[in-house]
């Protein structure tokens, strides 16, 4: 039942909107991705969770962080990013047997992508 409504869906979608090219994305936290997006498109990206484990003199320490990254085009060579851990926890275990935990927003950042003039 689902697949006919996608099959549907995508049927009924302007011929440009089912062909149009997708963008070039950036991983969360690791920008390589070199295009902007175009004027007025916004982008959702969203990375697996991160884990991170230290253990020292029997006290351990776990954090998991979720890194997201929106990105929107301002204009044809600029685009602003928002990103960061939108969710983080931290477990904490002390070697006498205590235990702690926090949950939170980790780093965030904000960015401009800018494409710069070039000769190609």
């Amino acid at each position: 039942m689902k697949h006919r409504l996608l099959a549907t869906a995508l049927l009924l979608l302007p011929p440009s909107a089912v062909l149009a090219d997708a963008p070039a994305f950036d991983r969360p936290g690791i920008g390589f991705g070199t295009t902007v997006l175009p004027v007025g498109s916004l982008a959702w990206e969203q990375g697996l969770p991160d884990v991170t484990r230290l253990k020292a003199d029997g006290d351990r320490s776990t954090r998991y962080d979720a890194n997201t990254l929106i990105r929107y085009g301002l204009h044809e060579k600029v685009e602003l990013q928002l990103g960061g851990a939108i969710r983080s926890r931290l477990e904490e275990k002390s070697a006498g047997g205590v235990r702690d935990s926090a949950t939170g927003t980790g780093d965030l950042s904000a960015a401009v992508k800018a494409v710069l003039p070039s000769d190609h």
